[in-house]
């Protein structure tokens, strides 16, 4: 097998917004970077798909924050209901911040805006790039993995890790990564509604006695739906309509009339936790923003990124 060695600066494992996101500043300041990410493509699913005000103001210095408004819905409002009682507003127009909403993008969206601009200051994502280990050498860290079938292994004097809850560089550096698994499944679609008495510029947090929904409108004109159902409920892997129906998180549950077409496209369940890394600080590899949620069902495990300070969703 070919070994291919080299040496930079700084590598980047994982190519989602975090990783992205360090990858466009460390070009703008001129650091020789490489970003290695496992997968052949980009995402081309929306998975998160809530941009809230301080990410928008961190990619506004990376020069991504207008293209990216362009491209998505501004959300003014959350409320929270119960049973059609309006419990809580919050008026995000009303943030100290040049971006006052919260904007609706597919995270599809933001990592295509992401490539785009880090291309344009001459970087680029090494696709197809397994990490299997991180390990110290001198002051170096050395990573190893294989491309298309190739061993390589660059040498840096830091290493990020934005690759997820599965992360190899985490797990070189020994973080551990406690938290609690959620006694729930969250169901998630994205969905086109027929009818709707929902503001285009709100999102809508529903407490019930069977459960908690969420409801927001996509830039696409969909809805994103996020139900809980029981944790030992058997959802199908394509709901079709007799089961969203049969779930009522669009009737009874929301308080809100809605109508859903035949047959809506939905996604399989997500059991949930919470959790952040937690380990030894100053080593030179270090986690990057997340995952501080993970949402996953039987095939993928998806990374929500914590804001600083705790375990809060940035992104959902």
């Amino acid at each position: 097998m070919t070994q291919l060695n080299e040496t930079t600066d700084i590598v980047i494992v994982g190519a989602g917004p975090t990783g992205l996101t360090a990858a466009v500043r460390l070009a703008q300041l001129g650091v020789p970077h490489v970003v290695l990410d496992a997968g052949a493509e980009p995402s081309r699913t929306s998975k998160a798909a809530l941009v809230h005000a301080s990410s928008l103001e961190v990619l506004a210095e990376l020069g991504v924050a207008e293209a990216l408004v362009d491209a998505g819905r501004r959300l003014h409002s959350i409320v929270m209901v119960d049973r059609g009682r309006v419990l809580v507003r919050v008026r995000l127009t009303e943030l100290p911040t040049p971006f006052p909403y919260g904007l609706s993008v597919p995270q599809s969206t933001t990592e295509a805006l992401l490539v785009e601009r880090l291309a344009r200051l001459g970087g680029s994502v090494r696709r197809r790039s397994r990490v299997d280990t991180v390990r110290a050498e001198g002051d170096r860290q050395v990573v190893e993995g294989t491309v298309d079938g190739a061993a390589f292994a660059i040498r840096a004097r830091y290493v990020i890790g934005a690759d997820g809850a599965h992360s190899a560089v985490r797990a070189a550096v020994g973080l551990d990564f406690p938290g609690q698994t959620y006694s729930a499944q969250f169901v998630l679609a994205d969905i086109a509604l027929g009818a709707t008495q929902l503001r285009d510029d709100q999102a809508t947090i529903v407490l019930s006695p069977q459960g908690v929904t969420v409801l927001g409108r996509l830039p696409s004109g969909n809805h994103r739906i996020i139900a809980t159902v029981d944790a030992d409920a058997d959802v199908p892997e394509a709901p079709d309509r007799a089961y969203v129906d049969a779930l009522r998180p669009y009737g009874g549950r929301t308080g809100v009339v809605v109508a859903v077409p035949d047959p809506p496209p939905g996604r399989r369940p997500l059991p949930g936790g919470c959790r952040v890394p937690r380990g030894r600080r100053g080593a030179h590899p270090q986690p990057g923003g997340g995952p501080g949620h993970e949402h996953r069902d039987r095939r993928c495990l998806r990374p929500r990124h914590p804001p600083r300070g705790g375990c809060r969703g940035r992104r959902a």
